[in-house]
């Protein structure tokens, strides 16, 4: 069933990323059980597990 939020949902993306970047918290991915293997193992998945890592790219 959709709604009104279907329209609103760039915003509330816009909200999560400006709150992620202001908490320095980087989310888990939900509902992934498994990475594909074509994807490099370099590039962290965060499976299950949140990151607190400092996001800013410059010192205030």
């Amino acid at each position: 069933m959709t709604g009104q939020l279907s329209g609103g949902t760039d915003t509330i993306q816009a909200i999560s990323t400006s709150l992620s970047v202001n908490t320095n918290l980087i989310p888990s991915i939900i509902n992934t059980s498994e990475v594909d293997q074509k994807i490099p193992k370099e590039l962290d998945s965060l499976l299950n597990q949140n990151l607190q890592e400092n996001l800013l790219c410059h010192k205030q």
